[in-house]
């Protein structure tokens, strides 16, 4: 197919309130997903799997390197939503050899472009690519290739790079137009977004989706950063007066931070202050969506 990455913008339907609005995805885009352990983001993942399914689209979900455990609850709940006959699932678990766990996601790519070729859309999620990147590194160090920042190889950032890249939008001779919608994975230490594998997978990605450990002991759901989440692509999927109020809705919750944090000092608040604040809340209660 032709890569036709910047003239398509189908949206991605997540079944997430808060992503559609204010972090949109685009069909062919590649986001990152990144955060803490436990902090929602397999719940999200599966959310959106199902969504695109019930909307036609074919889903692999690559689960690289996991526990036997977390594999079979992945494949009964596949069953019990009933979506298992358009999920792939493309698994290594942690008692496998290094070299099949790093073929993982290349293997999953390699099917995704198969029902592409067949005039599918399909959703792609990597999850996750922190641990193939820690494997990677030891096939490396064993192989005795000189090793860079973090003991990583050198050639990490293009190995990641030339797997993501073939995602994104094409032509199709009968179909038209599909997609390769990429979701990778990334598991931070204590929210830490500075670290060596989350940068280059940044800077490959369309954006990220920031899940905060904050966010999610406060009891929102999901627990999304706005602030520090980013789409590249996903804006351009949206009509005009919805990217107008998304546009309005960013700078709010920017003023409703800053107030937030300024109200902990107990100094008295004015009516106006008492206002963002309490517009603020309702807004977290609008989007507040527990996933089933």
């Amino acid at each position: 197919g032709i890569d036709a990455r910047a003239r398509i913008k189908r949206s991605l339907a997540t079944g997430s309130t808060l992503v559609d609005m204010m972090v949109p995805l685009g069909k062919g885009q590649k986001e990152l997903v990144i955060g803490d352990r436990k902090t929602g983001k397999s719940a999200f993942l599966f959310t959106t799997m199902k969504n695109q399914i019930n909307e036609g689209s074919i889903a692999i979900y690559a689960a690289i390197g996991k526990k036997k455990s977390d594999i079979k609850h992945l494949i009964e709940l596949i069953k019990a939503e009933g979506i298992d006959s358009k999920s792939v699932i493309v698994a290594s678990s942690s008692d496998d050899s290094p070299s099949l766990i790093y073929l993982t996601p290349f293997t999953a790519m390699t099917i995704a472009e198969y029902f592409r070729d067949q005039g599918h859309d399909v959703l792609l999620i990597l999850d996750d690519l922190s641990t193939h990147s820690r494997y990677y590194r030891e096939i490396a160090l064993l192989a005795k290739s000189f090793p860079g920042r973090d003991s990583y190889p050198g050639d990490i950032f293009y190995t990641h790079a030339r797997l993501l890249e073939r995602a994104g939008n094409f032509i199709h001779e009968q179909k038209g137009e599909v997609s390769i919608t990429c979701l990778p994975v990334i598991e931070t230490v204590e929210g830490d977004l500075t670290s060596y594998i989350a940068t280059t997978l940044m800077g490959i990605t369309d954006g990220h989706i920031f899940f905060d450990s904050n966010i999610f002991y406060q009891g929102r759901r999901p627990a999304i950063n706005t602030a520090l989440s980013v789409t590249r692509v996903g804006k351009q999927t949206q009509a005009r007066m919805k990217r107008d109020i998304t546009r309005e809705l960013t700078s709010f919750f920017a003023l409703y931070e800053k107030v937030l944090n300024l109200s902990h000092f107990g100094t008295e608040l004015t009516d106006s202050v008492k206002s963002i604040l309490a517009t603020g809340d309702k807004l977290f209660q609008f989007f507040d969506q527990h996933y089933s």
